[in-house]
């Protein structure tokens, strides 16, 4: 479930055509402009509207946020482990010590891995 969630947040990309079309559509005749100027009307034209306009902090701001949620749920989906969800059935390989203890490449810096479900974690790792 979780990775089908993940895969599925990739198509967020998706919300962006609806923006550009939205911005774009304020524009008069935009198709007959395109056509004799021979320029691209598409996102590099909205993000350029976007930028220039009086909500350009505001748009900023809201892409940053949107970008830090969604890269707090995927770090927290795959720092999850399913050794330490608690469930009936545990896989034999959550018993080996690499499954509990975790370490930074260095030595010395071994330590246990805590699953800690709360979100809020996740983004301030972000």
């Amino acid at each position: 479930e979780t990775l089908g969630a993940l895969w599925c947040s990739f198509r967020c990309y998706l919300l962006w055509r609806v923006w550009r079309d939205h911005i774009l559509m304020n524009l008069p005749r935009r198709h007959t402009v395109s056509t004799f100027s021979e320029v691209n009307m598409g996102s590099s034209l909205a993000v350029k509207i976007l930028l220039n306009s009086q909500h350009a902090a505001a748009t900023i701001l809201l892409i940053w946020l949107f970008v830090i949620f969604l890269g707090a749920y995927w770090w927290r989906a795959v720092e999850a482990t399913a050794c330490q969800f608690g469930t009936q059935t545990l896989d034999p390989r959550c018993e080996d010590d690499n499954a509990l203890q975790w370490n930074l490449g260095v030595v010395g810096t071994e330590f246990e891995k805590q699953n800690d479900d709360y979100f809020w974690n996740a983004i301030w790792v972000c």
